[in-house]
């Protein structure tokens, strides 16, 4: 394409800019997403200008390309699972912490030896303790809450009887 179309396409191209964003938002619904959408139209216009025939047809062969974009980009998103996380909802799943266990132990294996022990270094020494011995977060929290439970017991029995609490070294 030589210089002076390639010019005249870029004018024709960008003169039909709002008309293209207008129809992009009424396609995709939000703004946001015309944006998107309008900016692909563009560069598969520029990248395949030397296709375009005849300048005259520009306008609707941008249309078409964005068109064809929303399609395909609509598409490719039905054929993906969107995963919506509603805060609290997860923790109500019963099979939530089997599904996070599973997709944690699968990240694990697929990553290196030294690579685990650099990200463990990294953490601090209460949480490594718990990562080491294979423990979720739930299970740390209800062994955390029992041992205060079992401390605060003993420390009222210890100031009913006088004698101080028992120690257990770990």
């Amino acid at each position: 394409m030589g210089d002076t179309r390639r010019d005249e396409f870029g004018a024709i191209a960008l003169g039909a800019l709002s008309a293209l964003y207008n129809a992009a938002v009424r396609l995709t619904g939000n703004e946001h997403d015309a944006e998107d959408l309008v900016q692909e139209t563009y560069l598969h216009a520029f990248e395949h200008a030397d296709q375009l025939k005849s300048l005259a047809a520009c306008k609707v062969w941008l249309f078409r390309i964005m068109r064809n974009r929303f399609i395909s980009l609509h598409r490719a998103a039905r054929a993906r699972p969107e995963l919506v996380v509603i805060e609290g909802e997860l923790e109500k799943l019963p099979s939530a912490d089997e599904a996070a266990l599973r997709l944690e132990r699968a990240a694990i294996a697929r990553m290196s030896r030294p690579a685990i022990e650099k990200a463990l270094a990294r953490l601090p020494q209460e949480m490594r303790t718990a990562v080491r011995r294979g423990e979720s977060l739930d299970s740390l929290r209800g062994r955390l809450r029992k041992t205060k439970r079992v401390r605060r017991r003993r420390a009222g029995s210890a100031r009913r009887t006088g004698s101080p609490p028992p120690c257990r070294t770990v």
